[in-house]
Parts: structure tokens; sequence; C-alpha cells
């Protein structure tokens, strides 16, 4: 599992490249906080935070993302379209790393 983790690492970054093309920018600070990361199980994008305040608070990631309907927003999920964009990717990085796994292994 450990050999998984630069794998997840780079495929978490990858991702969030591709998903600061499609984030829409006012300000460019959701674009800015987008970000990937890799553990020995798994891989992961987020965008935004908690904070309320300051020049480093993004607390409206997810309104953007998946929308809301009473107020108005439709959904611009930048994060799926990213995940959807490198798919192929993804699936041929995890089969070749798997591969080269299980020939060390057997």
């Amino acid at each position: 599992m450990t050999e998984l983790k630069s794998l997840h690492k780079r495929l978490a970054d990858d991702v969030a490249g591709t998903a600061q093309t499609k984030v829409p920018v006012r300000s460019g600070r959701l674009k800015r906080s987008i970000r990937g990361s890799g553990t020995k199980t798994a891989a992961s994008v987020k965008a935004g935070n908690n904070r309320k305040t300051g020049p480093s608070a993004v607390p409206y990631s997810k309104p953007i993302h998946f929308g809301w309907s009473s107020r108005g927003i439709q959904p611009q999920p930048f994060l799926y379209d990213a995940l959807d964009d490198r798919r192929q990717q993804v699936i041929d990085a995890y089969n070749d790393q798997v591969r080269t796994i299980l020939r060390r292994v057997f």
C-alpha cells in the first residue's frame, strides 16, 4: 500500500490541475483553493475551506459545485468534470501500478 501513496498524490494533483481550468472564476480564491492529496489508501481533490472571513476564506465551494436551488445557484460540478476528463488516465495508471506490484510479488 505504501507504493500507492505517490501514485495517489500524482493522480490527485493531475485531477486538481484539470479542475482549476474548469472552475468558475470571480476573485480566483476558489481556483487557488483546489488541491490534491494522496495517502496509502486514497487520492482526493478538495476545494474551498470552512473559514467564514478573511482573505483566505472560501466557504462557498460546495454551493458553487453542487448548486443551491433556493438561492438560484446552478450546479457547476468542476471537480466531477475534471475527474471525468481524467478517468481513463486514472484507470490506466492504477492498472499499470497494480501490474508492477504483482510482478514483483509473484
